[in-house]
């Protein structure tokens, strides 16, 4: 997966110059058709098909998705409402009353403070530097950035992964964590 800041035509001209690298190998990436369509909820109940570009490395032929700045990966809200839900935890507020406010399920709003309060401390270091929590890391960028937007940069810094689950249920052989094999 890739982040690109726009995903129109100059997206198309810069794959077909091989003006975008392979996070891989920095190898020049090249158009390989479409992802999936998403639908994607960029708040107060609307929300917007997304069907992001495809691209392979002509290098070592490893496939990504160019994922635009306003998107995290594997999330189905805009990168926007959740950074507004994070920013809102980090000044003292709780889930449920976040949730209320955004007009979306509790369940939702907690997942993303679970996912951000075990967020790898590289990609905490990517945010905001060293010596910050995760919530510290999102006030502190939140308060420095202009534009564009602290959500945006967010995104990009980490890659489309600030989010990300880094504790999967099942191991590869198929065995939860908390059972021996």
């Amino acid at each position: 997966m890739q982040v690109v800041r726009d995903t129109g035509p100059n997206v198309e001209r810069a794959l077909t110059s091989g003006a975008l690298c392979c996070p891989k190998c920095r190898g020049a990436l090249r158009p390989w058709g479409m992802a999936r369509e998403r639908v994607i909820r960029v708040g107060d109940g609307c929300h917007v098909r997304v069907r992001p570009r495809r691209a392979r490395c002509a290098a070592c032929r490893t496939t990504h998705v160019l994922l635009p700045d306003w998107l995290l990966f594997r999330r189905a809200y805009a990168a926007r409402v959740i950074w507004r839900a994070l920013v809102a935890h980090a000044t003292g507020v709780g889930y449920r009353r976040i949730a209320q406010r955004l007009r979306m399920p509790e369940t939702t709003v907690r997942d993303w403070l679970r996912a951000c309060a075990r967020m790898e401390p590289q990609r905490v270091v990517r945010l905001a530097g060293a010596g910050h929590t995760a919530s510290s890391a999102v006030l502190a960028l939140e308060r420095s950035t202009r534009p564009p937007a602290p959500w945006q940069v967010a995104v990009r810094r980490t890659q489309g992964r600030l989010l990300v689950n880094t504790s999967p249920p099942h191991d590869a052989h198929g065995n939860a964590p908390d059972r021996p094999p």
